[in-house]
């Protein structure tokens, strides 16, 4: 099951005189969302579509990001740039600046340049799309009365790319499964689980619950997290599943946990784990 990506906004204040907002990402399609070079791999793509009904440029960029014990990007101090392997340096992308018409599309090509000496890891930097404003200097609608406010908000939103130099190494594990109640749902639980990684790559993927009566064969699907990175600049994540599957209050069996592999880990069993709900 794939779940609709979410896109984060981050926000910069332009003002002048009338309140206005432009959600100019929010008619961008990006494909893909994470990318991910082999130790072979030179050249990637990135497909941009103007959904939306209005023209519209987007300027792309690098940003420099590390992910906390809790899963949330921060963004890398200068200090931290000096360590962390960053993959910027030995990446190159085109065009730089894009304009699209509605309906229009247009592809980034992403080129790897890896030099002879680099140590044997996984580097990574993310691009960034930030929504440049549109220009309404022309526009007819007049204001209303009094002192009034313009605000033109520049959207944007990164993609992680991966370059990976060396054999790859990677072996991911499901410590724990936390199964709490919530009481004003008794049909419903939450989920914590608990994973832990060791290797040289990330991996990408989702996790999923199944539920299975005591006495049955079917597999229920009753908890989700899809598109979760598990990135090795924290050795272990806890992460909440959704629970979207409601099942008989006080109900008995057993619930298996599941990260399944996604993007070049499709078809491939990450990590799972067995508990009993009784």
């Amino acid at each position: 099951m794939k779940l609709p990506l979410l896109l984060k906004q981050s926000t910069c204040a332009l003002l002048a005189m009338f309140v206005f907002s432009d959600t100019a990402l929010a008619n961008l399609l990006i494909s893909p969302t994470r990318v991910a070079f082999s130790d072979r791999e030179r050249v990637q793509s990135i497909t941009l579509i103007n959904s939306g009904n209005e023209t519209k440029s987007y300027r792309m960029g690098w940003e420099e990001k590390r992910v906390d014990e809790n899963g949330n990007y921060v963004m890398l101090t200068d200090e931290e740039k000096q360590s962390f392997p960053i993959a910027s340096p030995y990446l190159r992308f085109t065009p730089r600046q894009v304009t699209l018409g509605p309906g229009e599309r247009q592809v980034v090509k992403v080129l790897a340049r890896r030099k002879a000496n680099m140590p044997e890891q996984e580097y990574r930097s993310h691009l960034l799309f930030t929504a440049l404003p549109i220009d309404r200097s022309n526009d007819n609608r007049s204001p209303s009365k009094g002192m009034l406010m313009k605000l033109n908000l520049l959207m944007s939103y990164s993609v992680p790319v991966l370059l990976r130099n060396g054999e790859a190494s990677i072996e991911t594990q499901i410590e724990e499964v936390v199964i709490n109640p919530v009481p004003e749902k008794p049909n419903m639980r939450q989920l914590l689980v608990k994973l832990s990684q060791k290797g040289n790559i990330s991996s990408t993927g989702s996790l999923n619950a199944y539920y299975i009566p005591f006495g049955s064969n079917n597999s229920i699907n009753v908890g989700t997290l899809n598109d979760f990175s598990f990135y090795n600049d924290s050795p272990t994540q806890t992460k909440e599943l959704i629970w979207h599957t409601p099942i008989p209050e006080n109900s008995k069996g057993s619930l298996t946990v599941v990260f399944e592999g996604k993007k070049e880990f499709s078809g491939q069993v990450l990590a799972q784990k067995e508990v009993t709900l009784q």
